[in-house]
């Protein structure tokens, strides 16, 4: 093959185009392997932002289930005790249910 046909630049290829490029053994010039580390590296660092964001959710989300549970056990335990104020606990229990769902959605 000769040299004009195996040397490409990152500006003609996509990301996965000149990594496929290099795994197939073609030469890339120093500028290109250059926009090649870089282009990496960016992908890299989104997927590490997504990494995070996803187990931020999941974090949020937990934590939001388990407090849950908590209050439901809590205005269970209420309602037994003191009945005449079922109406409010539920109240109080719903908005936090509500507020819960909205931080979850906004993770």
């Amino acid at each position: 093959m000769s040299d004009k046909r195996t040397r490409w630049t990152a500006k003609t290829l996509s990301v996965a185009a000149v990594v496929l490029a290099v795994a197939a053994g073609l030469q890339l010039t120093g500028r290109s392997s250059r926009e090649l580390r870089r282009a990496v590296e960016a992908e890299r660092s989104r997927g590490a932002v997504k990494e995070a964001r996803v187990y931020a959710g999941a974090a949020v989300t937990r934590r939001a289930l388990v407090n849950m549970a908590m209050l439901t056990s809590c205005e269970e335990s209420l309602i037994q005790m003191a009945p005449l104020g079922e109406p409010r606990y539920k109240v109080i229990v719903d908005a936090y249910a509500m507020y819960a769902v909205y931080e979850v959605g906004q993770t």
